[in-house]
């Protein structure tokens, strides 16, 4: 394998030394034969780009594992290869290979098939079909196109297909297939309907970025097994799923993933998503839902992001909500909500990122929001910490204990109703980057702050005269106040709670100790 200019791993074709301690090999004793021979061959990685060492490796017989990805292999053919009898495992993503799929047909034994992000181009067609050991097959980010039939392998477990230009029906086949778990085929030009019985065996589902029509299945959500539906369509043509969401959805009690992001679902929210005790993510929005949220949502304790903006749902925002101890994310922006904001929802203790903005919200800002003091989910890959309850009906003042959230990123209140000045504790939000206030009736000096807040405060003619740091001295005794009560109760609960500690640790000493002499 020298003779090719790519790397290979250290140790390799050293003379007298043992092939089986070459790193990425490995051996097993044969059956037929005395000795070791190669069944696993690792090379993954090592910036071959010669398609010149499959000849190197097609004569090895005994070889049931390849790992090839993660290079510039730009050919790989699979006629007159010894491997082919016995191989049972080919990995060849991440690399350039870029003509039609090849005809796998001699690998008989074949299990885990991984050709993804590759350039692969062409249908599908049977070249697959007589792989019927296949397990797990991997076709996502290649150009494949064409759609896929309806022959499926009867033992897949994995079918990925995600990322290509595969149109056509989902094939209604799948559904008997009894083995397969998850199936994703999102980022391709799938359409027609969702076929009954397609999640009969699945756990995890992905039709997202498609061209899907027609309603959701009532059976889509009937097996207890599934764990994660994925309908979104972000795209300018993606799913055009209608009708409204199925009572149904109560049966998959293992849901954890609930995604519907931007379809034309009517309808409203059914109660029966609260039977989902797992769900960690609901995402029903950019769709055409109205009524009110179900009270019933506030018992899923599991609960970490809940995204239902830009609907038509109205009514008064539940006080239930306050039961979702793990929310992080809570949008309920551009829906037609009234009413005042429940007194709860703001001292949840991981709120980080609250949207209000767009309804028809009344009241004043209640003084409990210096309880927004949650950290960052960990599940979202991306987040700023957000509190925007702008294009509402809100009055009174800003409250000054707003200054107490020392992680909030950005504050949005603007076009509202709101009166008197800007609190100048608002100085003390050291992780602010914008500062929105704009359209209120808001008068008197703005604070100061860091140079690299961007502060928005057109709209309010009586507002804008920089305050200077004694003017913030003399106006912040209410701040100071509100953190000097918050200081000595988080002091007292310090001193009752390792009081406390220390009898519980007392009386569980004595009672490990009972135990043991008993």
């Amino acid at each position: 394998m020298h003779s090719n200019a790519a790397p290979v791993p250290d140790g390799w074709g050293k003379t007298g030394s043992n092939p089986c301690l070459w790193r990425g090999v490995g051996c097993s004793v044969s059956n037929s034969v005395s000795f070791s021979v190669v069944t696993n061959l690792n090379l993954s990685n090592c910036g071959i780009s010669s398609s010149t060492i499959l000849s190197c490796i097609c004569p090895l017989d005994t070889l049931q594992s390849l790992d090839l990805s993660v290079n510039s292999i730009a050919q790989f053919s699979t006629s007159d290869c010894s491997m082919m009898s016995s191989l049972m495992a080919l990995n060849l993503s991440s690399n350039r290979l870029t003509d039609r799929l090849d005809d796998f047909s001699s690998f008989h034994q074949l299990e885990v098939l991984d050709l993804s992000f590759n350039s692969l181009s062409g249908s599908v067609g049977t070249k697959l079909s007589s792989l019927l050991r296949l397990r797990s097959l991997n076709l996502s980010s290649n150009n494949l196109d064409g759609d896929i039939g309806e022959d499926m392998l009867p033992n897949l477990q994995t079918l990925l297909l995600s990322g290509n230009c595969l149109s056509g029906a989902i094939p209604s086949s799948l559904s008997n297939v009894t083995t397969l778990s998850r199936f994703a085929a999102n980022q391709n030009n799938f359409s027609g309907s969702i076929p009954n019985g397609l999640t009969n065996h699945l756990n995890n589902l992905d039709l997202s970025f498609n061209r899907l029509t027609g309603d959701i299945p009532s059976d889509l959500f009937l097996p207890p097994g599934l764990e994660t539906v994925d309908l979104t369509s972000n795209m300018l043509q993606g799913n055009l799923l209608n009708g409204s969401i199925p009572e149904s959805i109560g049966d998959a009690s293992s849901l954890v993933y609930f995604e519907l992001h931007n379809n034309y679902l009517t309808g409203v929210i059914p109660w029966q998503l609260s039977k989902c005790k797992k769900l960690s993510l609901l995402d029903l929005a950019l769709n055409e839902l109205q009524g009110p949220i179900p009270s019933e949502l506030g018992n899923l304790e599991s609960l970490i992001v809940l995204e239902l903006q830009m609907n038509n749902l109205d009514r008064y925002i539940p006080s239930t909500l306050s039961g979702l101890s793990n929310l992080g994310i809570l949008n309920l922006s551009y829906n037609s909500f009234s009413g005042e904001i429940p007194q709860g929802i703001l001292q949840l203790p991981k709120l980080s990122t609250l949207n209000l903005q767009g309804n028809r919200i009344t009241g004043s800002i209640p003084t409990s929001i210096s309880e927004l003091t949650g950290t960052i989910p960990t599940m979202p890959t991306s987040l700023s910490t957000l509190l925007n309850l702008s294009h509402n009906h809100l009055i009174g003042h800003i409250p000054s204990n707003i200054g107490s959230l020392v992680h909030l990123e950005i504050l949005d209140l603007s076009y509202n109703n709101l009166s008197g000045q800007v609190p100048p504790s608002l100085h003390y939000l050291i992780s602010l980057t914008m500062l929105v206030v704009s359209y209120n009736y808001l008068s008197g000096p703005i604070p100061t702050f860091h140079q690299h807040v961007k502060v928005e405060f057109t709209g309010n003619p009586n507002l804008g005269v920089i305050s200077s740091p004694t003017d913030m001295m003399t106006d912040n005794q209410d701040f100071r106040s509100a953190m000097r009560v918050a200081l000595i109760s988080y002091v007292c609960g310090f001193v009752i709670s390792f009081y406390g500690a220390g009898i519980r640790q007392g009386w569980l000493k004595g009672a490990l100790i009972s135990s043991t002499q008993s």
